[in-house]
């Protein structure tokens, strides 16, 4: 896991600024999603099984909405 594709993965879930609510979905301090994405402190090696979760959870999320839109 790089720090781009930190960067990426949350603007993906959350969008622009995404730093809070994915700080909040991982458990994390703002200060430590910062380091991540800044390349100054190393990405856990199993952060990517978090974010999977995450990612499930919001498709769960977004397609429950999408099915109360009308079409």
């Amino acid at each position: 896991m790089t720090p781009d594709l930190l960067r990426r993965v949350g603007a993906a879930f959350y969008g622009q600024w995404f730093v809070k609510p994915l700080a909040e979905g991982l458990g994390v301090t703002e200060r430590t999603l910062h380091r991540w994405l800044a390349g100054s402190h190393p990405i856990p090696p199993t952060l990517h099984m978090e974010l999977r979760g995450l990612a499930s959870d919001r498709k769960l999320e977004i397609e429950a909405v999408l099915r109360e839109l009308p079409s």
